[in-house]
């Protein structure tokens, strides 16, 4: 299956010179939804150092559909699970091969930039400030409106609690106060995003919010999130997807400094705990990440609902 999916590769690449009488430059990045948008500004980039070249995105599905709605994105490749790019097989069609790679995945660890500037000087390419944004299709979005049953002018909200990485998730009575909080001061509608993890762990159970399909379409999520007026959520790719729909964020970090993850170009906040052992994804070596964490993730335990609550009306003061 692998070959078969390097074989359409290769023939896409091809069907795209033909097409476009063009030379192609690939820009390979997989990972997670947040290292991919993440990666947007190195594309952007590259269009801008070769102008006579057609740059090839590539990346894993479902990623694919979501990045066309991207106006700044030409082409696109979705790319198989476990599949790399042929690079030899494809060296005599692709003039330009960049995989846009963190610090950890280089081996040098201690990353302390913005991830969208990591990306960009791994590709060799100018560091700069630049927020990407997704176009959500109309029909979409009116679809997604009257699925979920959307009222004009109604105030909506977006929680996502996980689940990711242990050393990233918020205790889940944390959750339920910050959602009791939420219902007192702003009456909204919460929309809450939570996936079962890797080993069947379940998802948070929460009350009085509307839970949603963990399996919703990415381009789906997208319409939904674009309808709510803030996104409340734990260091993830959906943190990443509002910064490109302009849904205001607040983002709820241990592990990670959020000053190297949020949205450059829209409003977001970050809230975490002031430890010693705060951020220890940039030292090097990095003390936590899937192997677990020496200081039983305090980072995490110790932010009150309080504290959130106390962000929220910094970013979406009550009108």
């Amino acid at each position: 299956m692998k070959a078969l999916h390097k074989i359409l590769f290769l023939f896409h690449v091809l069907l795209l010179r033909l097409r476009h009488w063009k030379r192609v430059i690939v820009l390979e990045r997989t990972g997670g939804l947040g290292d991919v948008i993440c990666c947007i500004p190195a594309y952007r980039a590259l269009k801008q150092k070769y102008p006579a070249h057609l740059i090839l995105f590539a990346t894993f599905k479902p990623f694919d559909a979501l990045l066309k709605n991207c106006r700044e994105i030409d082409a696109v490749h979705g790319v198989a699970p476990g599949m790399k790019i042929p690079q030899q097989k494809a060296a005599w069609l692709v003039d330009r091969h960049y995989e846009a790679l963190t610090s950890d995945e280089r081996g040098r660890g201690g990353q302390k930039l913005h991830l969208a500037h990591v990306f960009l000087k791994d590709c060799d390419l100018p560091v700069e400030d630049w927020q990407p944004r997704i176009a959500i299709p109309g029909g979409e979005r009116q679809a997604t409106a009257e699925s979920f049953n959307f009222q004009l002018g109604e105030t909506i909200i977006a929680i996502h609690t996980g689940r990711t990485w242990p050393v990233r998730e918020l205790p889940e009575d944390r959750w339920q106060e910050i959602v009791d909080g939420l219902h007192k001061s702003h009456p909204c509608r919460i929309l809450h995003f939570c996936s079962p993890w890797r080993d069947g762990t379940p998802v948070h159970k929460l009350r009085g919010v509307e839970a949603m399909q963990p399996d919703l379409p990415l381009l789906t999520t997208a319409a939904v999130l674009s309808q709510c007026r803030l996104l409340i959520g734990i260091d993830s790719g959906l943190l990443h997807l509002a910064g490109t729909l302009g849904v205001p964020s607040l983002g709820i970090f241990g592990a990670v400094n959020p000053q190297f993850r949020l949205p450059l170009g829209t409003p977001a906040k970050g809230v975490y705990a002031t430890l010693p052992c705060s951020f220890c994804q940039h030292e090097s070596p990095i003390k936590h990440w899937q192997t677990g964490c020496p200081n039983d993730i305090r980072c995490m335990k110790e932010i009150s609902a309080s504290q959130v609550m106390e962000a929220v009306e910094y970013i979406f003061p009550k009108a």
